[in-house]
């Protein structure tokens, strides 16, 4: 998992941008899903919560997105 290599790495102060509204929503909800999805979130949440102190999760639309991904290559 992502989280768990950064966690290795040591970073912290990493914002997560993410393209996915309803993950970064459901990221930040306090309401318990206890589907198989609402566990993932969960257990992402749990490692977030431990190890990144100085960091947060963002909503990005897709259009800037796709701005820097075009950029970089």
């Amino acid at each position: 998992m992502m989280l768990d290599w950064i966690i290795d790495l040591k970073i912290d102060n990493v914002n997560f941008a993410l393209i996915q509204k309803n993950v970064v929503d459901q990221f930040k909800s306090g309401i318990e899903d206890n589907s198989e999805y609402g566990c993932i979130i969960s257990a992402c949440k749990h490692l977030f919560q431990n190890n990144f102190q100085n960091s947060y999760v963002e909503f990005n639309r897709r259009q800037a997105n796709e701005t820097a991904v075009n950029w970089h290559m």
